[in-house]
């Protein structure tokens, strides 16, 4: 039959198992690439906004600071609390540094004489002992730690409960310097709402001496701060991690307070994953749709692109230009089929050489348009008398091949003799001129029991048709 009808392309199977995967596995390392990437403009944009917020955060509380500061110097020059200091009467002074402390929403209120000793001092009741007051030692000890321009965060235990304070102190004069005011801070849950709310970023304290374990103090958040400044100390200061908090994942950052050496305060700046990376996760969401859209788009058109160009292309390749019959490429390509199905499933096949008698004399006295006219009339009239799962071809010139999948002798003869019958019959060319031809057939039988190859059955059949041109046309099988 013609190649068109009969043999199948091979760029179907290499486009389908070939080319197609090796798309869809670039199209899915883009995807990859693209989430991949996509996460870490996510997580470069929560680390960004957790850096500015810690900026921020250290911006406020400085002027926070400043502020505090500030009050305190104006307040502690008022004529009533320093006429209560002139007095040198304890309760008296006790009074007014309670008023003190009203005034600046201060918790704990100290005045310290020249040398740093506590002269009398005011605490808010909850944070106070049983007897109303914090240790002098506490306070002279912070008292002796405080530091001019620095944060100045230290804890204390008024009640046994570690406790974060911002510090502030401010010289006394009555004319001449009389002593100085320590103001004690606490860093609350109250503090940090304020924080959350100028930063949108949650806090939590936590303090260490030298050689002691953390101390966790407020927290905006239920979290274990002890255990997230520890694992914060593997990295730099400044530089984010990831937490668990409730269930949600944090990006967090362990910021240092104090510039003292002998008691180290962190803040944990922590913001939530969600609110961020929820329009990444949307992308995320998008490219994966679009991402498989794609792949289905890529197979859907390699297919039609396939079906409608490259097998035609592909048959173009292998079919005969004059005839329309296979070549000799698709007779080769399909005679190595038949070899491998006989190797591996023991099925017969034959092969059949056909050569045209007297074509030569047509060709050199008529010329080379009525030969083509006599190779075009002879190939139309040979597929019909092969089955369809035969291969009709032409190998070059006025030699032409038959692949057919028998081993049966009588139905080789058969098929053979209504070849030689049909190409002798008359062709009318073109300019009403009639002419005939013959044929001489070699037939080569691969059955299930021999062991030839296709190379030899080509041979064999090539050998058994000059025999049958010898001998004037007709068929003849290979001995």
């Amino acid at each position: 039959m013609l190649f068109s009808k009969t043999m199948p392309t091979a760029s179907d199977k290499k486009l389908v198992y070939v080319v197609i995967p090796i798309i869809i596995l670039l199209q899915i390392a883009g995807y990859f690439y693209l989430i991949m990437a996509n996460r870490q403009i996510a997580m470069d944009t929560l680390d960004g906004q957790l850096g500015t917020g810690a900026r921020a955060y250290r911006f406020v509380a400085a002027q926070r600071g400043a502020y505090l500061k500030s009050s305190a110097d104006l307040l502690t020059k008022d004529f009533g609390f320093l006429d209560a200091v002139g007095t040198e009467d304890p309760a008296t002074i006790e009074s007014a540094l309670q008023n003190l402390s009203k005034r600046l929403d201060a918790h704990v209120a100290v005045l310290l004489d020249l040398n740093g000793q506590v002269v009398a001092q005011s605490s808010a009741r909850a944070f106070a002992s049983q007897d109303g007051k914090v240790a002098d030692a506490d306070l002279e000890r912070i008292a002796q730690r405080y530091r001019e321009g620095q944060p100045n965060l230290f804890p204390l235990q008024p009640d046994g409960d570690s406790r974060l304070f911002k510090w502030t102190r401010t010289a006394v004069r009555n004319p001449t310097p009389a002593g100085a005011v320590l103001l004690g801070f606490e860093i609350n849950r109250a503090v940090l709402a304020e924080f959350k709310n100028v930063t949108n970023l949650d806090f939590a304290y936590v303090s260490a001496a030298p050689g002691e374990p953390w101390t966790a103090h407020a927290s905006s958040l239920a979290w274990d701060t002890r255990s997230v400044a520890h694992a914060g100390l593997q990295y730099a200061n400044g530089t984010a991690w990831t937490e668990q908090i409730d269930g949600e994942n944090y990006r967090v950052m362990a910021v240092d307070m104090n510039g003292s050496s002998e008691v180290r305060v962190v803040s944990v700046v922590a913001t939530p994953y969600g609110p961020t990376l929820r329009p990444f996760r949307r992308l995320e969401h998008l490219i994966t749709a679009a991402s498989l859209l794609l792949c289905f788009a890529s197979i859907v058109t390699i297919r039609r692109t396939t079906r409608k160009i490259v097998s035609p292309l592909a048959a173009e390749v292998e079919r005969d230009a004059l005839t329309r019959l296979a070549n000799r490429r698709a007779f080769d390509n399909r005679m190595e089929l038949a070899d491998a199905y006989h190797q591996q499933q023991g099925r017969g096949f034959a092969v059949a050489l056909m050569d045209l008698n007297k074509f030569k004399a047509i060709n050199d006295n008529l010329g080379h348009a009525a030969g083509d006219e006599v190779l075009k009339a002879v190939a139309g009239r040979l597929p019909p008398l092969v089955r369809n799962s035969d291969t009709v071809a032409r190998l070059g010139g006025d030699e032409f091949a038959f692949l057919i999948y028998t081993q049966d002798v009588p139905q080789l003869s058969a098929i053979a003799g209504a070849i030689v019958e049909r190409v002798r019959q008359p062709i009318l060319l073109p300019d009403g001129q009639e002419v005939a031809v013959g044929a001489s057939i070699g037939i080569a039988v691969c059955s299930a029991k021999t062991g030839e190859r296709a190379t030899e059955l080509l041979e064999k059949a090539d050998a058994a048709m000059y025999r049958a041109k010898q001998g004037g046309g007709g068929f003849v099988f290979a001995s």
